[in-house]
């Protein structure tokens, strides 16, 4: 383990109840991405403490449930200020178990500060739907219950907060689980939160067993399900949910499309594009997977996004100045150099970057950012989901065989239009099929605004009202007005 880091003697424990719970003898490794070494240790977790935290937020739920709307904002505002206490050794401790450089870590706790500040700002949505001499008919939202929260790696700390700060808001208790790749942040945050919170209101389990977040799925005591991973995954979790009818909320894959346009100049645009698809080497569920660019400005933005990628400084995220770290793990290193050699087999030419070795145990994931041109449907690159540093440029001739293209995917998650002409560029937009479309921008959630994705790429939403409602059940009030005729007065 890491001696440099202070962590590798850190004892980290679940949070199950306001306590830590730790065990000496059920332990697993935490790689850092970057050499592919130990540096931390993680609790193992089973049934046996999924019940505990279950039973936990079930008692804890109707006491937070009655607390004032007032009252939870006010908590979410001190999980706030506990955050930006603690923001320097969150983001070291992000980098070191997800890999990304220090200045992306940094915004990611900042993100996560915003979404705490949002929901805080949040107002109760009970109103009067209608009201006159004869009838009073209200629309009371109650807290869903205990929701289980399950995250993906490659933003640990943000998705947790697109999760609890609504969840908190609304009432509910929540079982928060994060992915054995990166447990850490998540058994920092509930501990540092726990201190301002009541007992059971927030816990946290994790495990390297993947059954674990089966169990959660399927446990009679949680009422609700928020997902954040893969369509694949999330699919089993709606399975699985279904047996007790939970509430769920899935956010899952994307094959992002950006469109852009013939007025556009490559060299101004190129940074972007570059950012959008690139930005956590690639690993965002809504970064942009796909460039199509009109083939009057094909060569020149390829070479654009070439020269981007030579001036880009990626490394070990702790180093000074790096802002791309490796690929998080394993699977994904694999599964992404796999995709890139196959479009390379089949004619895709390589601008920068290139094939990385293959992954040996304790040499880390390192995976230079890749362009590739000349590659189109039908390569798996392009039709799949990759998930890393790798960005396909594909021309186009006419608009409408441009949007026609971007749509033809079971994904439907985010999507960009790239122009000089804005009205031009949100009428095409709008004829995109996807949860969120972007014009000159892509990736941008933190705003209020709700996310979630159309066709596969997932059902709800996080954020804005949409995202606060799916953590509550409405519940129609009719009161008859006059007197009661059953009075016995």
């Amino acid at each position: 383990m890491s001696a440099s880091t202070g962590l590798g003697s850190k004892a980290f424990g679940m949070v199950i109840g306001g306590a830590q719970v730790r065990s000496a003898q059920r332990l697993f490794d935490v790689l850092n991405p970057f050499d592919g070494k130990v540096f931390a240790q993680a609790p193992e977790g089973g049934r046996e403490e999924l019940d505990a935290a279950v039973k936990a937020a079930r008692e804890a739920l109707p006491a937070w449930a009655a607390r004032s709307w007032e009252d939870r904002q006010q908590a979410l505002r001190q999980c706030a200020g506990v955050l930006i206490k603690n923001k320097d050794s969150l983001a070291q401790l992000l980098t070191l178990e997800q890999g990304k450089g220090l200045p992306q870590a940094m915004a990611e706790v900042k993100g996560s500060y915003a979404w705490l500040d949002l929901a805080a700002r949040s107002p109760c949505p009970n109103s009067v739907l209608r009201e006159d001499d004869k009838v009073r008919i209200e629309k009371h939202y109650r807290p869903i219950g205990v929701v289980g929260a399950i995250v993906a790696w490659n933003f640990p700390l943000l998705l947790i907060h697109f999760k609890i700060a609504q969840a908190l808001l609304a009432g509910c208790t929540v079982i928060l689980k994060p992915s054995e790749h990166t447990p850490l942040c998540a058994l920092e945050v509930a501990r540092l939160y726990n201190e301002v919170l009541p007992p059971g209101v927030l816990n946290v389990i994790c495990s390297s067993d993947k059954d674990l977040g089966r169990h959660l799925v399927e446990h009679p005591g949680v009422d609700k399900i928020s997902f954040t991973g893969s369509t694949a995954t999330g699919k089993h979790v709606l399975s699985g949910a279904a047996k007790t009818l939970k509430r769920v909320t899935v956010e899952l894959g994307g094959n992002d499309p950006a469109i852009v346009m013939p007025d556009v100049d490559p060299a101004k645009v190129a940074p972007y594009l570059f950012r959008g698809a690139l930005g956590n080497s690639g690993q965002v569920c809504m970064a942009i997977k796909r460039i199509f660019c009109h083939e009057s400005i094909y060569d020149e933005l390829c070479a654009e996004l070439a020269n981007v990628a030579a001036g880009t400084k990626f490394g070990n995220g702790m180093d000074k100045d790096v802002v791309y770290g490796p690929v998080n793990n394993q699977m994904q290193y694999d599964k992404v150099r796999e995709l890139l050699a196959d479009a390379v087999e089949q004619g895709a030419e390589v601008l920068c970057g290139g094939i990385p070795p293959a992954s040996k145990p304790g040499q880390g994931f390192l995976f230079p950012p890749v362009v590739l041109k000349n590659v189109k449907e039908g390569v798996r690159i392009v039709d799949e989901e990759q998930f890393g540093p790798v960005v396909p440029v594909i021309p186009y001739k006419t608009t409408e065989e441009a949007i026609q293209r971007a749509n033809a995917t079971t994904y439907g998650l985010g999507a960009s239009v790239w122009s000089g002409d804005v009205d031009t560029a949100a009428d095409v937009a709008a004829k995109l099929v996807a949860g969120t479309t972007w014009v000159n921008d892509h990736g941008n959630i933190i705003d209020g605004a709700p996310f979630g994705g159309a066709k596969e790429s997932g059902i709800g939403h996080e954020g804005g009202e949409e995202g606060l409602l799916a953590f509550m059940q409405l519940q129609v009030v009719k009161v008859k007005k006059g007197q009661a005729k059953f009075s016995r007065l």
